[in-house]
């Protein structure tokens, strides 16, 4: 099946307050030495009388010495620009933030967003789900058809026939969509039918771009991966696949030749940037040219050295910063 590759959404602002975890750190205080306490008894005024002459001094014994808290080793700092040990292969927790990446990118915030839905009018129809799944590209037919065969009662499989007319561009009635699709996303099933389709139409053509240009750090991956999710990866001059072999020529090879990979990444950027503000499609102008936030905040990573994608992984592409990992 033929997907037609670039999409975008338009940016919201989620309510609430900032999305950085605030970090609160406790201090311990032990004491290092003695405090002797003296009890000072002058003439009868003492209490526990009488021994004691007028005027004279009774001290009483030191308390025991606490004892100095166990200090906690300190947790090493993470390598920020550690390689990744296979080309294209990321570790789970550096899947993990670069899907939160990609979910802040989406939605401004990391938690993945099974439910969203919404028509951005970039002439892609109804975007939904965790990749912004389109009723006019075809990715978003495949995951009710998927759906449809483990939860054929789903108010959502009766779509099935318009999404068919949408993928190929013909007229559909997608009336209700939106709710039916609301409701599916509180099925665990449809959760993981949408993570199974991220990983055959994005990730996984992502991480094989990846693994044969011979990129070594995972921000490369995600880079390429976040790419492949806004832009396709069809062979049309705005998809991941047209932009990677742009770079390839501009930097004549690729990482896997022995070209530096951050000065690669930046070429690559560049030419993602220049797409987003002069697709191809006229449709899709508008929507792209405001989301160039998501090319900068890759490029401010780049920049910051954060090639490992260590968390915490702080990212702010639409004015709120979000704390990743």
């Amino acid at each position: 099946m033929n997907f037609a590759p670039p999409r975008s959404r338009a940016r919201r602002t989620p309510p609430g307050g900032q999305g950085v975890r605030a970090r609160r750190r406790a201090l311990g205080l032990a004491a290092a030495g003695v405090v002797v306490v003296a009890a000072i008894v002058i003439g009868g005024l003492a209490t526990g009388g009488g021994d004691e002459p007028a005027g004279s001094v009774r001290v009483t014994p030191a308390a025991e010495p606490s004892v100095p808290a166990t200090p906690v080793p300190a947790t090493p700092a993470p390598d920020r620009g550690a390689l990744l040990a296979v080309p294209g292969e990321l570790e789970p927790a550096q899947r993990r933030v670069a899907d939160q990446l990609v979910s802040v990118f989406e939605n401004d915030t990391p938690e993945i967003q099974y439910g969203y839905v919404e028509v951005l009018g970039d002439g892609r129809g109804i975007t939904a789900g965790r990749a912004g799944f389109c009723s006019g590209c075809g990715d978003m037919l495949e995951v009710v058809r998927r759906y449809a065969e483990v939860a054929p009662e789903s108010d959502l499989v009766g779509f099935l026939p318009a999404l068919r007319a949408a993928a190929a561009g013909d007229d559909a009635d997608l009336d209700g969509l939106d709710d039916a699709w609301r409701e599916a996303a509180t099925d665990a099933r449809f959760r993981e039918v949408q993570d199974a389709a991220v990983e055959k139409f994005y990730f996984g053509p992502a991480a094989e771009l990846s693994r044969s240009h011979g990129l070594r750090t995972a921000l490369g991956v995600a880079v390429v991966y976040d790419t492949a999710i806004q832009h396709g990866t069809g062979t049309d001059h705005d998809s991941v696949r047209s932009i990677v072999a742009r770079t390839d020529d501009e930097m004549g090879g690729t990482p896997a030749d022995g070209i530096d990979e951050v000065s690669w990444l930046n070429a690559f950027l560049a030419d993602r940037r220049a797409v987003l503000e002069n697709p191809e499609s006229a449709a899709t102008a508008k929507a792209w040219g405001e989301s160039t936030g998501r090319v900068d905040a890759l490029a401010r990573l780049l920049r910051q050295g954060e090639l490992a994608l260590a968390a915490p992984l702080v990212v702010n592409p639409w004015g709120t910063p979000h704390t990743l990992g």
